[in-house]
């Protein structure tokens, strides 16, 4: 039988979810079990893994995502060498842990380019995204069949390309008797709001503004440290309502919803914008940290209270462990339980991963995974592209 028509035919499988974020620190890995079910799939997380980028790669990519010129090959260069890793990681994750059977990876490759045509000034009036991570040598080295490149065909069809887990949070986290809402805090604030007693026409989400990515910057540049770990830097300062009001009249934060960001609205030169203004208003380190973080908050809370009584939201990300961004929305959300997902059975930290574990299965299962309301395409349609090794 033809691997592909093998690999149609499957109802459950076995899927490794690869995912690389704005952080640019690894790659998370989750090895997910997909049954397909009629109205919501089972998704269930059996290892989990996490590979740290090595400190040459890390910076080459780091260098892609500024804003400078790069040849062609420089380029190419790295999209081979993060296939390269990827394949490794994937390989050293199955040899450590046993992992058998896998039907397949879902990989959602390393972010260089995004660009959405409702914030963006486009010459095209169209959106752009460019993934990175040579599917073909992540195909040809671990010897498996690789879903990737999710985000081109939405663009293709004029959307945005992001955010594209919503639907993956209403098979994860989708309850029939409560509105919930998933709220990722990784590079990016995304959240997802689950209505009850509704199907996937109901979904409605967002990117939100900043997560970790532009805290984690300002607390290198003016701590030298990788992360304020905990919130701790944050818990400590005052949030200073000039340096605050400032943010919040940026294009991103007072655009309309649905929308999506990058590094291009929270990258190194906003960080250093922020900086300088910090030290014209003679605001401390500190209180800078401190405020950013609580941009965060306030982005969120500002989609949210465009939509209907939260009942519940559920955090998941590298953010979920920052007690800073957990206090100020469990205080400033009325009435909504905030937890964890790991109060939900899920990793928070591989949460994202097994998303694309899930994508690459909706491909499997001939399923559109694109939300026209909330990516702006003309219509739904399958997301992805196969590489057979």
């Amino acid at each position: 039988m033809h691997p592909i028509k093998k690999l149609l035919s499957k109802k459950d499988v076995n899927i490794i979810g690869m995912m690389s974020g704005t952080s640019l620190d690894g790659l998370d890995l989750s090895y997910c079990r997909i049954s397909h079910n009629a109205t919501r799939h089972g998704v269930k997380i059996i290892k989990t893994g996490y590979f740290r980028f090595d400190p040459v790669l890390k910076r080459n990519l780091q260098a892609l995502v500024s804003e400078g010129r790069f040849t062609k090959s420089f380029i190419k260069q790295a999209d081979d060498d993060l296939g390269q890793f990827y394949a490794a990681s994937v390989k050293r994750f199955m040899k450590k842990f046993g992992i058998r059977p896998v039907d397949m990876l879902g990989c959602h490759g390393q972010t260089i380019l995004h660009l959405d045509k409702r914030l963006s000034k486009s010459k095209t009036g169209r959106s752009a995204t460019w993934q990175i991570g040579s599917s073909s040598r992540l195909a040809s080295i671990t010897g498996l069949p690789v879903v990737s490149d999710f985000r081109s065909a939405d663009v293709a069809l004029g959307g945005s390309g992001a955010p594209l887990t919503p639907l993956c949070h209403y098979h994860l986290f989708g309850q029939d008797d409560r509105n919930i809402a998933v709220l990722n805090i990784g590079g990016i604030t995304n959240l997802t709001f689950l209505p009850e007693k509704s199907g996937r026409k109901k979904i409605r989400a967002s990117d939100c503004g900043p997560g970790n990515m532009l805290v984690d910057q300002l607390t290198k540049m003016l701590f030298g440290r990788d992360y304020d770990k905990g919130g701790r830097i944050a818990s400590t300062g005052v949030i200073s309502k000039r340096l605050l009001g400032s943010l919040k009249r940026r294009t991103w934060f007072t655009g309309p919803h649905p929308k999506s960001l990058g590094r291009e609205q929270f990258g190194a030169d906003e960080a250093m914008r922020i900086i300088e203004r910090g030290r014209r208003y003679g605001i401390s380190n500190r209180d800078i940290i401190t405020t950013v973080s609580e941009l965060t908050v306030i982005s969120v809370l500002n989609y949210i209270e465009n939509l209907p009584a939260v009942d519940k939201l559920i955090v998941c990300g590298g953010g979920a462990s920052n007690n800073y961004f957990m206090t100020r929305l469990s205080n400033l959300i009325p009435r909504c339980a905030v937890i964890s997902s790991e109060e939900a059975g899920l990793d928070p930290d591989y949460v994202e991963a097994a998303c694309f574990a899930l994508l690459a299965a909706l491909w499997v299962f001939g399923e559109p995974a694109n939300l026209q309301a909330v990516t702006g395409a003309s219509k739904q349609t399958l997301l992805g592209r196969l590489t057979l090794p």
